[in-house]
């Protein structure tokens, strides 16, 4: 037992070193990187002031960090590993190869996504009116070429997309993604690496995807835009009850929407045609909205609902909410608008961008309940794992906040207005490893406990005499 118990402490010891080291090293980075400090990096081709200039000094947090080494020499450090091991391991010529082919697909996914590109990271976070905090980061990337770029970072543009956000929306998000142009990248660098199993992935993919959808991948993909969202919508005027474990929880009656942008009705058409041999589904066609919704659902707040609007698909939980994205769309209610937690949260944040995001306290709140309740049916009345919990639940509950990033000339911004200092939320989490090592040193002692009954009852039995060892210590402390 004391064994096992020393070597936790000293896992924990070296933990909670290796965190305060990290936090000096930040501390030490903001220090020598923040404006005013008489030391501006050398060596990184004007990388910092690029930074700087996106980032605020003056407040809790300031970061400056030149990751052209350690992003720009992936290959190389790729191409040294694949080389050592194909030369110092005891394998078959074909191994060898297998094993070749395999690093090299890494290094061609690094190089042609755009990972290598980022030269330097900069993030600042401080206080301002009204009790929010600011956050904000970027990333210097001059040249954007990897189809990881292309596929989320298109030249920014305004968010028009906010006008359907209904009311009672708790959460939301919209962002830019190109699924064809990730498709083709991955798709060209997959059949390149030489692998036998994923030279002919690509027509296996576009075979399987046109037996199982009914349509080809080239349709599919040609029918899908650039544009995706996610809304979460939370009612205050009605509850339902979530199953979690052997409890129940009441929470506000949820409702959830994928919209995603499309350039025609193939997707819509497919799905429609699959709608066509389920009975009870209720068909709307107008000029402006084609909406099939599926009746007779178990739970009253459900009547599942694919929908056409505008250039939009829509997949909802429930009419009700395409009604609502509708009516904020068309002015005749505020939507989200009308919420004074969203005005707050969201004044005077950037009007352009290519993502947007909106958490608020509400959903917040039924999130930290949802894992309160999972904790206490895993936990099983464990006093430390239930604290923590409550801890992370509490602070996760009064939080919310609103985001925008996107693409600039030369790099990618984000900006986030929080309710909370993310000093506080990094504080919460650095607490984690304490709770949990406490944790594993009470069962540890729990079952070093019943292990030492046996020894002092005397039914182990003991080193052999004649074989002397050092002496042990026996629970009953003989020696």
């Amino acid at each position: 037992m004391t064994a096992h118990f020393t070597k936790l402490f000293l896992r924990g010891s070296f933990l909670l070193v290796l965190a305060e080291a990290a936090l000096l090293g930040v501390s030490q980075a903001a220090d020598l990187g923040s404006p005013g400090s008489g030391v501006t990096p050398g060596g990184d081709n004007g990388a910092f002031e690029r930074v700087a200039a996106h980032i605020d000094p003056g407040g809790s947090v300031y970061i400056y960090w030149n990751t052209e080494k350690l992003l720009g020499e992936i290959d190389r450090k790729l191409q040294l590993i694949r080389d050592t091991a194909t030369a110092g391991m005891s394998l078959t010529d074909d191994q060898k190869e297998r094993l070749a082919h395999g690093f090299d697909l890494a290094r061609r996914l690094v190089m042609n996504c755009g990972i290598e590109a980022v030269k330097a990271f900069g993030m600042s976070a401080h206080a301002i009116d009204s009790g929010y905090f600011l956050n904000k980061s970027f990333l210097y990337v001059p040249d954007r070429s990897g189809y990881l770029w292309r596929s989320f970072a298109k030249p920014s543009h305004d968010f028009s997309m906010l006008k359907m956000v209904p009311q009672n929306t708790e959460g939301f998000a919209f962002f830019d993604f190109d699924l064809t142009i990730l498709w083709e990248g991955l798709s060209r660098d997959l059949e390149a690496s030489g692998i036998p199993e994923l030279t002919n992935w690509r027509a296996k993919t576009e075979q399987e995807f046109q037996s199982t959808a009914g349509m080809s991948l080239d349709d599919f993909l040609g029918s899908l835009g650039d544009q995706v969202g996610l809304i979460l919508t939370l009612d205050p005027q009605r509850t339902t009850a979530l199953p979690v474990g052997n409890t129940m929880i009441e929470i506000p009656e949820p409702g959830g929407a994928l919209l995603w942008k499309v350039n025609n009705d193939k997707v819509f058409d497919r799905l429609d045609a699959l709608l066509s041999t389920t009975p009870d589904v209720e068909r709307t066609d107008q000029p402006d909205l084609r909406m099939r919704v599926l009746r007779n659902n178990p739970a009253p707040y459900l009547s599942p609902t694919l929908a056409r609007y505008r250039n939009y698909l829509i997949v909802s939980s429930s009419e009700n909410l395409v009604r609502g994205i509708i009516d904020a769309d068309t002015g005749r209610t505020q939507g989200v608008r009308s919420f004074p937690e969203y005005n707050g949260i969201s004044e005077g944040m950037p009007a352009s961008g290519n993502q947007v995001a909106y958490v608020g306290k509400r959903l917040q709140e039924v999130i930290a309940s949802v894992q309160t309740a999972v904790y206490d049916s895993q936990a099983a009345g464990d006093p430390l794992l239930r604290s923590f919990a409550d801890q992370i639940a509490a602070s996760s509950a009064q939080t919310a906040s609103y985001a925008v990033s996107g693409a600039t000339a030369d790099g990618w911004f984000s900006t986030a207005k929080t309710t909370k200092d993310v000093n506080d939320i990094l504080g919460d989490l650095l607490i984690a490893p304490a709770y949990f090592l406490a944790n594993a040193v009470v069962q540890d002692l729990k079952r070093g406990g019943r292990s030492a009954e046996p020894q002092e009852r005397g039914t182990l039995p003991q080193p052999p005499a004649a074989e002397p060892t050092a002496p042990t210590t026996t629970p009953g402390g003989s020696q």
